[in-house]
């Protein structure tokens, strides 16, 4: 069985670092991208189950990230 995948968005390295560790110690894969650009490739390139989005990112804001990324899943 596979593990669900999470996909964890954050500019902030250490909360990528420690959220990351412990989304791994409960069993999930991980996926990280370092903002919005990053996390919306990702998405596209594998399937993701769960998103983890910092809405206060600079380079493509959080609120812009889950637009592109619901827009996504609808079309």
């Amino acid at each position: 069985m596979n593990k669900p995948r999470v996909l964890l968005v954050d500019d902030d390295r250490s909360v990528l670092d420690a959220l990351g560790t412990v989304i791994e110690s409960e069993g999930f894969e991980l996926v990280r991208a370092a903002h919005g650009h990053e996390a919306v490739e990702k998405f596209r390139q594998q399937p993701i189950d769960i998103v983890l989005l910092d809405l206060n990112m600079p380079v493509k804001g959080g609120w812009d990230t889950l637009e592109r990324l619901t827009t996504s899943i609808l079309c």
